[in-house]
Formats: C-alpha cells, sequence, structure tokens
C-alpha cells in the first residue's frame, strides 16, 4: 500500500519570498563565496524544511511522510541542484545558527573568508567545540556574545526582507509579476508552474502570444516608449 502523494506547495501556504531569496542566493553562490548568502539559502531550505513537516504532519524533520513531502518541496525550486551532503550540513548550521555566528566573530577576517563552506564551517565549528571542552585553551564563546552575534544576523535579515515586502507591495500596485532583476530562468520556471494544468496545445499557443509580445515590446522599447501592463492588454485586445 503506498502513501499518498503530499499535494504541491501553495502560493499561500509557504514563504515565497524566502524561497525566491534563496534562489537568488544560491546562483549568486555559483560566482562567489559569502557565508551571508549560505545563510540565506539556509533559510530557504529551513522555510522548505517546516511546509514539509506541516504537509506531512511530522513534529521532526524525519519519516517516510516528511521525506516525501520535502522532495516534493525541492522539486518546485532550483534549490534542488545543491548536493545532499552539502545540503545536510547547511541544515545544521542553521539549527546551530547563533552559536556558530558567535564563533565565526571571534575568527580572522582571512578565516571567515575562508570559512564559509557549510561543510568547512561545521568541520572547524566542531573542531572549536572539542578544544573549549579543554579548560586549558582559551578561546571560550560566552552566551551573551553568541546572542550579540545572533541579533546582529536576525537584525540585517529583517532589513532585507522588509525591503522584499516592500518590492512585492510595489509589484502589485503596478500590475506587476516580476521585477526586471529577476532571472530568466526563474521567470519560465514560474510561468511554466502556472500553466501546468492546461494541455500542451493551449500550451503552444500561449508560448506563441508571448513571442508576439515580445516583438511588439521590441519595437516599443526601440522606439523609446515602456510596454506597461496596461498597454500590453491594450495592444492584445486591438
Amino acid at each position: 500500500m503506498t502513501s499518498a502523494q503530499p499535494a504541491p506547495a501553495e502560493k499561500d501556504d509557504i514563504n515565497r519570498a524566502a524561497i525566491q531569496l534563496a534562489e537568488e542566493a544560491l546562483e549568486r553562490k555559483r560566482q562567489s563565496l559569502d557565508w551571508r548568502d549560505w545563510l540565506t539559502i539556509g533559510v530557504g531550505f529551513d522555510e522548505g524544511r517546516r511546509w514539509a513537516m506541516r504537509a506531512s504532519h511530522s513534529n521532526q524533520p524525519a519519516g517516510r511522510g516528511y521525506n516525501e513531502a520535502f522532495s516534493s518541496w525541492l522539486k518546485q525550486t532550483t534549490l534542488h541542484c545543491l548536493d545532499k551532503p552539502t545540503r545536510a550540513e547547511l541544515l545544521a548550521c542553521m539549527d546551530n545558527r547563533h552559536e556558530i555566528e558567535a564563533w565565526r566573530a571571534t575568527l580572522s577576517e582571512n578565516k571567515r573568508m575562508e570559512w564559509n563552506h557549510p561543510r568547512t564551517v561545521m568541520r572547524h565549528w566542531r573542531a572549536s567545540l572539542k578544544s573549549e571542552a579543554d579548560p586549558g585553551k582559551a578561546g571560550k564563546i560566552t552566551r551573551a556574545s553568541g546572542m550579540h552575534a545572533a541579533l546582529a544576523v536576525l537584525e540585517r535579515e529583517r532589513d532585507a526582507l522588509q525591503a522584499r515586502v516592500k518590492e512585492f507591495e510595489k509589484r502589485e500596485q503596478d500590475g506587476s509579476t516580476f521585477a526586471s532583476q529577476d532571472h530568466a530562468d526563474m521567470i519560465a520556471q514560474a510561468i511554466a508552474n502556472e500553466l501546468r494544468v492546461v494541455w500542451p496545445g493551449k500550451f503552444r499557443q500561449i508560448v506563441e502570444k508571448l513571442n508576439a509580445h515580445c516583438v511588439k515590446h521590441a519595437q516599443a522599447h526601440a522606439r523609446g516608449q515602456p510596454r506597461t501592463p496596461s498597454s500590453l492588454k491594450e495592444s492584445s485586445n486591438a
């Protein structure tokens, strides 16, 4: 007897802003090495983990139901390209984030730049815990310093998310779903997800009409007349 497949993650049931930020950060990770980006990716995975627990009615991220739900969520994002060992260590970093942030605050700048991959961070952080267990070694991190570092990180994330919310609100007011800085593959995937219920023939018709709008947009851009959502609607009804 097979278990029921978990329902796809609905937009109103999951923090899409966190997922989009995670996808954008992962794209930047392919070109740079930044611990802040890894934390942003981790927040996205953490959001997916919480959704999978809710969808599978699990009180912990484990078990067949949870694994199926998490896998279902993961396939809907570009985050699935991250290898499983790195993902596991990144989630471990998120589970111990306050302590790790406090520990990183004690490192030299060179080490912070060098030790920024989740697997590297977890290896060195675990080694530091063994060192702290020896009373003859210095460098023990106080709980107060850990909370201070964690608070600074949360404040930065709050500011980033507030800016993101304002961006989404502006898009809604302008009648636009996407922003100019959004990646083409992300926009294409979002459109494909919305159209997954239509027949292939209609899907192709929609693609043809999008190509026609693309030509009109290019022509308007060449004349120095940006195509607004309202003008696109008027041209499509002409």
